[in-house]
């Protein structure tokens, strides 16, 4: 009796040590669903302020996408922003391309839907901004 009880009280510490890393932490997101098309769209005029760039910015790539439950939601995505050229179509501009990671605190409730983060690379320079920095931002 004295084995039975020892084992459920250390499969409840592992269940217990097990839940409480997941609770709290951010949770990966499908890319290309709607709620992440819709906030990369909705953080372009953030961007484009952080950035100082003249031209309109597009989505050219999302590459991550995370949620953390809080009070409400956070999101943190990293995607790839070109400018785009109005006198070519709106086509983008290759070199002038960036990696952007970003964090979005949303609380439905509220209808309240912020930017809280940006964080990009120079334009050219996909690789001083990596996904790794997703993970490092706050």
């Amino acid at each position: 009796m004295m084995k039975l009880l020892v084992c459920l009280c250390l499969m409840l510490a592992a269940i217990t040590l097990t839940m409480s890393a997941v609770v709290g932490g951010y949770n990966k997101l499908k890319v290309d669903s709607e709620i992440v098309k819709n906030l990369t769209i909705f953080s372009l005029d953030r961007i484009t302020q952080q950035t100082g760039s003249n031209r309109t910015l597009a989505v050219a790539k999302i590459e991550s996408a995370e949620s953390q439950v809080v009070s409400g939601l956070n999101y943190k995505i990293g995607m790839v922003v070109c400018e785009q050229d109005s006198a070519k179509e709106n086509q983008l501009i290759n070199e002038a391309c960036r990696f952007c990671c970003i964090t979005i605190w949303e609380q439905s409730w509220l209808n309240s839907t912020k930017v809280t983060n940006v964080n990009c690379s120079e334009p050219g320079n996909l690789e001083s901004l990596s996904s790794a920095s997703l993970n490092k931002m706050e």
